[in-house]
């Protein structure tokens, strides 16, 4: 939980201003809900997959502002 809470600190900031920025509305998916039903029950798989999708998605809304 302690490395979840580091990256989420040096990643979330960075998400908000763009979101904030440019928009989410045209945002599909969220993965936040997934994230933390995953962790509640404690499945491992599904908690990897929804949060490497979540960064996934941070990534392409990055590339896509250059």
């Amino acid at each position: 939980m302690p490395l979840i809470e580091s990256l989420w600190l040096q990643y979330g900031p960075s998400m908000r201003y763009i979101c904030m920025r440019w928009g989410a509305s045209h945002i599909a998916d969220d993965y936040h809900r997934e994230v933390t039903l995953a962790l509640s029950r404690g499945d491992e798989e599904v908690f990897c997959q929804a949060i490497a999708a979540d960064i996934e998605q941070g990534m392409q809304l990055l590339s896509q502002m250059e």
